[in-house]
């Protein structure tokens, strides 16, 4: 599974992380394997994942799962500097440990994300382990490196972890303009309908919205148009099986709302790059 576009070390199918501070961030609503954590140092962002919105400050850490339709939105002319981790849980030793229950507690059922606010002692713990994970990351083939990130990573989860079940979040963004209501109603019924799909005449005739105005608004928003964004949806839902079940790729298909296997599979490929099989087998592969 490789986390992080163009890297190619065994590492970096389980884990990547980066320094930003420019624009280089996907444009359209997007999902990919593992968990992802931004952490905002300067401006503002807004994180839209399936219908649920999350704006951060400077000071906020967000957490949550690749397998979920996700969107950055940002205001204009306003520096957007942050770090992010990409990683796999299977990348982290104790992410099942019975003891210490750290997928649960990050990965509660229902629950998208975990938006968390650092105050001053917890803002430099972290930083002194994003510190250590960016050298050591940069460091490939330094004795122990491997172990090291592993650990460094795993202290990073589990103070985010107690800030979880101390229920120290940040509740979710509730949207405040008319835009964004708008934007949450028409996901809302998206993310609800993608199996079935939805008529763009019955979408239109439930916001009480132009066919026209609809299409143009959600494309401006989400850099996708709305079939693009089932088809997506759908493409998401069927990674998630493929990764977590044995269904053959046909009871897939079917899963997912496709009719026919080879329909599904020119969809699934024209979105990942790859087949159905070869996402399962190179999901199975990092997994080993």
């Amino acid at each position: 599974m490789k986390m992080i576009d163009g890297h190619h070390s065994r590492i970096g199918r389980y884990f990547g992380i980066a320094h930003k501070s420019d624009d280089n961030y996907p444009l359209t609503a997007h999902s990919h394997v593992g968990y992802e954590i931004v952490w905002l140092l300067e401006g503002e962002a807004q994180f839209i994942l399936d219908d649920q919105f999350y704006t951060l400050m400077p000071g906020h850490m967000l957490i949550f799962k690749g397998f979920i339709m996700h969107k950055v939105r940002l205001p204009e002319k306003v520096r957007y500097v942050r770090r992010i981790i990409h990683f796999h849980p299977d990348f982290v030793p104790l992410w099942d440990n019975e003891q210490l229950q750290l997928g649960r507690i990050l990965d509660q059922p229902g629950k998208q994300a975990h938006l968390i606010w650092l105050n001053d002692e917890l803002a430099r713990a972290c930083c002194g382990l994003f510190d250590r994970l960016l050298d050591e990351f940069g460091s490939e083939g330094r004795w122990g490196w491997e172990t090291a990130i592993q650990l460094a990573l795993q202290e990073l989860l589990v103070l985010l972890a107690r800030e979880v079940r101390s229920e120290q979040g940040v509740e979710e963004y509730h949207p405040q303009t008319d835009k964004e209501r708008l934007l949450k109603a028409i996901l809302g019924r998206l993310n609800k309908g993608w199996k079935e799909g939805c008529r763009l005449d019955d979408l239109a005739g439930e916001l009480f919205l132009s066919k026209y105005y609809l299409c143009h608004f959600f494309k401006e928003e989400m850099g996708v148009t709305l079939q693009q964004y089932v088809v997506r949806k759908k493409i998401t839902e069927a990674k998630k099986l493929l990764v977590l079940t044995e269904w053959p790729v046909k009871e897939v298909c079917y899963q997912v709302g496709y009719q026919t296997t080879s329909h599904f599979i020119k969809s699934f490929k024209q979105v990942t790059g790859v087949t159905p099989e070869h996402f399962r087998r190179t999901s199975r592969d990092s997994r080993e």
